[in-house]
């Protein structure tokens, strides 16, 4: 068991590291395409500038895809914080809005609403920051590249129970998906 503990640590090292090493790439391919979208504008309206902005957008799309991807890798090498002892909600909302909130376009802006400090959940601060990042990229999805977009994080919550609320102001999901 401690070989098999010690092959899966070396493998986690290695998929971080990997992880890691692909972000910089990625970095540099979405300032690229910032890039090329903004000269773009210069082009007139025509079938060839329809066209790249379909090309552009794909890439956009793709290269959030992969940065989720890898942020999802780098997740999962973290060491593990399974423990069961309750941990103020809030602050990891709060934490995982202000990192994601750094690789907004300037046309996306994030809000949190206040949340009570004093509620604490017994879920592993990891699987929610996780699920935040998911409903956030979703989210952000929706927005169009050209609207002025906000995403929202809301929380409610009981004695006995929280729940948190990723909206935004997108286009929605069309009815036949």
């Amino acid at each position: 068991e401690a070989a098999r503990a010690d092959r899966l640590r070396a493998l986690g090292a290695a998929t971080a590291g990997i992880a890691h090493e692909i972000r910089n790439p990625l970095g540099i391919m979405v300032l690229s395409i910032e890039e090329v979208r903004a000269r773009m504008s210069d082009l007139s309206e025509n079938d060839v500038r329809a066209d790249l902005d379909q090309l552009v957008g794909d890439l956009e799309g793709e290269t959030k895809r992969l940065r989720l991807l890898t942020d999802q890798f780098l997740e999962m090498a973290r060491p593990s914080d399974e423990s069961s002892e309750p941990i103020a909600l809030a602050e990891v909302v709060e934490e995982t809005g202000r990192l994601f909130a750094k690789g907004l376009p300037d046309n996306i802006r994030l809000a949190i609403d206040p949340m009570d400090n004093a509620v604490r959940v017994e879920i592993p601060a990891g699987k929610i920051r996780q699920i935040l990042l998911n409903l956030l990229s979703n989210a952000q999805n929706a927005i169009a590249d050209d609207a002025i977009g906000e995403l929202r994080i809301s929380m409610t919550a009981t004695e006995r129970e929280a729940t948190l609320k990723v909206s935004d102001n997108g286009r929605g999901i069309p009815p036949e998906l």
